[in-house]
């Protein structure tokens, strides 16, 4: 069973994404619309240099896709934890999944792998409508160091969506993990403006957070189309987050499933 049941657990997913089309269609159309705007204020500062933005060639509106388009990325596969929990709550399998050969864990991230899957799609329209508006060269070894920073730059969240759950699983409503998150990554990582023009003070918190140091290296391997920026002590620095973002994750949603089976909360909505 547990062979297959993140294949089948992809398929529901994206048959219920399916099923509303218009919904479906429209995240994409929702790229061009976001992009043309960010594309004209751009244009708009064209001809000035910022010194903030000097290490990124200059160039805003590559910096601002980046930024967008894997925040939305990173949030939606948090998102999916939680989500994934609630919904089986409502429907009154949980019990089911959670006390057969499932661990929890496993059914978590099983829920993140078609989140996965459409955010990386997103991604790459969001660079196919950016090259249209204002091309780009990316060589080989950079596309492919692209792919593996992408990767490394959502493992370290995977703890986070863990936790995520494991708040749905105690208190049913609400989810303040993904909202935190979200504002953190949005305000101090420098989303959508560099994290050098955030006060002195404020720049230790970006530093903290791998979301940052994986968007700069994707950005400058993006606008710069050279790998010579990328050190290993920056990709341990991603790993070692993951890690402990993940015994942690895995650590509090059992217990939390435990808990909520002696209380005999599991199942309610």
């Amino acid at each position: 069973m547990r062979d297959f049941f993140w294949l089948a657990q992809v398929k529901k997913d994206f048959l219920v994404a399916f099923s509303y089309k218009l919904n479906f269609f429209s995240q994409f159309f929702y790229i061009i619309v976001l992009l043309l705007p960010i594309f004209f204020l751009s244009e708009t500062f064209a001809m000035t240099e910022s010194p903030h933005l000097r290490e990124y060639g200059n160039n805003y509106f590559m910096f601002a896709v980046l930024g967008l388009s894997f925040s939305t990325f990173v949030v939606s596969c948090i998102g999916s934890a939680s989500k994934a929990i609630r919904e089986a709550q409502a429907f009154g399998y949980v019990e089911i999944i959670l006390n057969s050969k499932i661990s929890a864990g496993y059914f978590v991230l099983t829920s993140m792998i078609y989140p996965l899957i459409i955010g990386t799609v997103r991604i790459f329209f969001f660079l196919i409508v950016a090259y249209f508006l204002q091309p780009f060269d990316l060589s080989f070894n950079s596309f492919m160091s692209f792919l593996g920073l992408s990767l490394l730059l959502v493992v370290p969240f995977i703890g986070i969506g863990l936790l995520a759950a494991s708040y749905v699983i105690l208190y049913k409503q609400g989810d303040p993990v993904v909202l935190l998150v979200n504002l953190v990554i949005t305000v101090f990582s420098g989303t959508i403006y560099p994290v050098s023009v955030l006060p002195e003070f404020l720049t230790f918190i970006s530093k903290v957070i791998p979301f940052t140091e994986g968007l700069d290296l994707i950005r400058k391997l993006i606008i710069n189309n050279s790998t010579n920026h990328i050190d290993i002590s920056d990709i341990l620095f991603l790993l070692i987050f993951a890690l402990v973002t993940f015994f942690i994750g895995h650590t509090v949603v059992r217990h939390a499933i435990h808990y909520s089976k002696l209380k005999g909360t599991l199942g309610r909505y």
